[in-house]
């Protein structure tokens, strides 16, 4: 996987990969007005397994893409919170993700998002045919597809988690403010009526 560089696209602030054979999940920081892409070097038939989340920023969304080698669009989405998207590479080639924040002129976008591309290469013993190879080799792929289905999910649960934990974070801290107010502005209410009693009392003494 290899990310562009083109100025008038990006500014890539942020990035945290990690990867384990061909699937990597990554954290990027898209930041206002600008967009960021990556690439992918499939043969033809190859799958691509693309899945992507909104952590931060704004109202959580994000564009979204998915070119071809010819700059065809196969995938497209606009101010998106989250996706899934899957494809099978129809022609040899470099095919582009790319995550757009154009629409957002201040803010920032932190986006978690993982990239499957590829079956990767399966060796036969020099005894098996082909024929016998075949019915095997395609129940692992499928297998192999399945889990990295599976650990995808589990990716997106988790950011979803830390999401939902860092929006109940935050509203604690903002009911905690209003109670330490509203506990202000009835201190200094009972104050200001224990002062214009006793104002009122020793006026009245007086005369």
């Amino acid at each position: 996987m290899m990310f562009s560089w083109p100025k008038k696209w990006l500014v890539l602030t942020l990035a945290s990969v990690v990867c384990e054979i061909s699937f990597c999940r990554t954290f990027v920081k898209v930041d206002a007005n600008e967009e960021l892409c990556f690439f992918e070097d499939l043969k033809k038939m190859d799958p691509l397994v693309v899945t992507f989340q909104v952590m931060e920023g704004g109202y959580l969304d994000i564009d979204a893409r998915i070119l071809s080698p010819s700059n065809e669009a196969l995938y497209s989405q606009e101010r998106v919170k989250e996706g899934t998207k899957r494809i099978t590479a129809q022609v040899d080639g470099r095919y582009t993700i790319c995550f757009g924040n154009t629409m957002s002129t201040m803010t920032a976008k932190l986006v978690s998002f993982g990239i499957h591309a590829g079956h990767g290469e399966l060796v036969s013993h020099e005894v098996a045919k082909q024929e016998h190879i075949y019915p095997i080799q395609t129940k692992v792929l499928e297998l192999a597809d399945k889990v990295t289905q599976l650990k995808d999910l589990e990716q997106n649960l988790k950011a979803r988690s830390a999401r939902h934990k860092q929006t109940a974070d935050s509203t604690n801290k903002r009911s905690l403010y209003t109670s330490m107010l509203e506990s202000v502005v009835l201190v200094s209410v009972n104050l200001w009526q224990i002062y214009y009693l006793r104002q009122f009392f020793e006026v009245k003494r007086y005369i």
